[in-house]
């Protein structure tokens, strides 16, 4: 018969297991660093909708916002001061919307104001801004992004994206985190192979053929640490430094193999099934930016796309065959404007 003594290490082996289960729960997630880049005025209105998107539908507990102004625009720049993270978000007319991050996620806004020459317009500009982004940023991980997107999916599919890079090693992946349009995916850059699984349980990924670099994949630090290595080391300057290391990774010349030291085939470009949003058609742009303005005015809360639980959206898919990632064209279903 049980006898106490056995009874009380027993239930003490229990508290110490619960403990240890209990500590690994709370054990803090990689940081995820966002660069959110604004370098036009007038692209406001999709700056904001990609902000509430991100509230909505982020459950990666782990982040850093880095907003980013290279204009010179106080307008966006003293909203960007205004947005606190742990309260209600405020549009860029001030007005307090409903919407707030999800319990459990922590945010770190930080501010990265950009001061330029004014001769120092368009791409370069964008390319100055993701070098000090690079330079900057404080999480394990890193990815950039202009306003043009919109998070559609509800959850915590940073983790599912994590899993892949440490599948395929960290220091020599990327994961993409918005959809293509349907064009893209059949161009020959990006055609790829798949679907493939980790294991059963897994989202499904494919993977391109030709590997090029994009800077809006998610990726790890120590990928960046070798890019700037390679930045000093061949003296790219920052003002022309993303257009000449994305020109030269796509022709696979040398930089490829210093990026990764045993051959650049070993480097993996991957896409997800499943995005976490959708990139905007840029010949929408304009009629876009003006129902996000109308509809706001009524309803502050106003999101242009509608969104969908991660759970819903798998379920939906079940049994599905995948030929191809998901679409921009497949996530865009309008919410019904405001009145």
């Amino acid at each position: 018969f049980f006898n106490n003594r056995n009874w009380d290490r027993r239930q003490q082996y229990e508290i110490e297991i619960e403990g240890i289960i209990r500590s690994v729960e709370e054990f803090p997630k990689p940081k995820l660093s966002i660069a959110i880049h604004s370098g036009l005025y007038d692209s406001w209105p999709l700056l904001q909708n990609l902000l509430k998107s991100f509230l909505i539908c982020n459950e990666y507990p782990n982040i850093e916002i880095m907003l980013v102004e290279s204009d010179g625009n106080k307008k966006i720049r003293d909203w960007f001061e205004k947005i606190d993270f742990d309260d209600l978000f405020i549009n860029f007319d001030g007005q307090k919307t409903n919407i707030k991050k999800h319990p459990g996620v922590k945010i770190e806004k930080t501010l990265k104001f950009i001061d330029l020459d004014s001769s120092v317009t368009g791409l370069s500009c964008y390319n100055r801004a993701i070098s000090q982004c690079i330079d900057s940023f404080k999480g394990d991980f890193f990815v950039m992004m202009a306003e043009d997107n919109q998070f559609i999916v509800e959850g915590d599919l940073v983790n599912d994206y994590i899993k892949i890079l440490d599948h395929f090693g960290r220091d020599s992946s990327m994961v993409s985190f918005f959809s293509l349009h349907k064009y893209k995916l059949y161009k020959k850059n990006n055609l790829a192979t798949g679907p493939h699984k980790i294991d059963s349980t897994d989202m499904p990924f494919f993977t391109p053929v030709q590997q090029k670099w994009n800077f809006d994949f998610i990726c790890n630090r120590g990928v960046y640490n070798r890019i700037n290595a390679i930045r000093a080391q061949k003296n790219i300057k920052e003002e022309d430094g993303w257009d000449i290391i994305h020109g030269l990774v796509q022709q696979n010349n040398d930089i490829v193999s210093d990026l990764f030291p045993t051959t650049g085939s070993d480097f993996r470009r991957v896409y997800s099934c499943i995005p976490s949003g959708l990139w905007m058609d840029n010949n929408d742009r304009e009629c876009l930016i003006k129902k996000i303005k109308d509809s706001s005015k009524n309803n502050p809360n106003h999101l242009l796309y509608k969104t969908i639980k991660k759970e819903k959206l798998l379920e939906s898919l079940k049994g599905r065959y995948w030929k191809k990632p998901i679409s921009s064209e497949d996530f865009s279903i309008e919410n019904e404007p405001a009145s």
